[in-house]
């Protein structure tokens, strides 16, 4: 599985040690030390988590478990990329200290973690776990990742005519008929853009500017209007989200070429207010029940000894071919490509 490695992973070299010595026998010290954090965690009694993981409804089984757990209360705020990055930055530079945890984009949290938006993680026991393609780094975690397909109408489109290949979608029968998350903001459209542009060219691009693409920044409501035969084609499609649309006549799909994917990172927020329960809570992500509970709604899980125990139904978004990732060296110039091609 070494093909879903992230691009920056080689620069973590202070992450790869600290998983690494993570992944040898915990001492008494350490086990006593997380001990105290944990008791620290159940004294602040709450978390608030900040995560761009839109309207996905685990997050209620999440903070459910937690609390029967460890008696800590799960407050949650959810946003698009951008908006979460918006939102941290203003409440760090104004003083107010809201949010304990970060669960966002990898692009994203790379830049933040630059600009000090992150306290340093501390030991977790569960990085030990972490699936060696994936690498922590002193204030970042992987947690899952997700990838990016499409979404049919099939009371519109017959089997016959379904997009096999992104290719597919250039043709001139789908112009108007496609409906995408704005490729000019960061979120899944930015990913699916920056991949594509980078896979198939920006000729790919070009001529899919000409079907007339309808631009949204509301993802999930979105895929209602697929749903009501608005826009027959989403893209790109949380593939994990079809698990939620049974009974809708809608189908995912995921083209021959491959699929872009998101890498989403925990972080701890600098100067949170719960940061003990924000750690516990990081720590508790990382368990293979909670990490099963990703996989088993179609997310592609961050430590050993899940894969093994995923549904069949998710198995093909579990075992589809990747075409990468957005870094942050790459978002902004693929930010500024689709603005040329698309328009501001």
């Amino acid at each position: 599985m070494t093909q879903h490695k992230h691009p920056l992973d080689r620069r973590h070299a202070l992450g790869l040690m600290l998983a690494a010595s993570l992944a040898a026998p915990r001492s008494a010290a350490a086990q006593s030390s997380w001990d105290a954090t944990v008791a620290a965690a159940k004294k602040e009694g709450k978390i608030v988590l900040y995560h761009s993981n839109v309207g996905q409804p685990y997050y209620k089984t999440f903070a459910s478990d937690f609390q029967k757990k460890y008696g800590i209360k799960l407050e949650i705020l959810e946003a698009r990329p951008a908006e979460l990055r918006e939102r941290i930055r203003s409440e760090q530079a104004a003083g107010r200290f809201s949010g304990d945890l970060s669960l966002n984009g990898s692009s994203t949290v790379e830049v933040q973690a630059k600009d000090g938006a992150f306290e340093p993680l501390g030991p977790l026991p569960n990085l030990a776990q972490l699936r060696p393609d994936f690498a922590a780094t002193e204030t970042t975690v992987p947690v899952f990742f997700t990838i990016f397909g499409l979404l049919i109408n099939t009371n519109i489109i017959k089997p016959a005519d379904e997009p096999k290949k992104w290719a597919d979608l250039l043709d001139p029968k789908w112009r108007g008929k496609i409906i995408a998350d704005d490729f000019r903001s960061p979120g899944l459209g930015h990913v699916f853009f920056a991949m594509t542009y980078q896979k198939l060219g920006r000729d790919y691009q070009e001529k899919l500017a000409k079907q007339d693409i309808h631009f949204s920044r509301e993802p999930r409501e979105d895929e209602r209007r697929c749903a009501r035969g608005e826009y027959p084609i989403l893209l790109p499609f949380q593939v994990s989200n079809i698990t939620q649309l049974a009974g809708l006549p809608l189908k995912a799909l995921i083209p021959e070429e491959g699929v872009p994917y998101g890498l989403f990172l925990g972080s701890v927020l600098k100067n949170a207010p719960h940061p003990n329960a924000a750690r516990v809570f990081l720590n508790y992500l990382l368990e293979k029940d909670s990490q099963l509970v990703y996989a088993s709604a179609g997310m592609n899980p961050a430590v050993t000894g899940v894969i093994e125990r995923v549904p069949e139904k998710v198995r093909p978004s579990v075992e589809a071919k990747l075409l990468g990732t957005v870094t942050p060296a790459l978002s902004g110039p693929m930010i500024a490509a689709a603005k040329e091609i698309y328009g501001p």
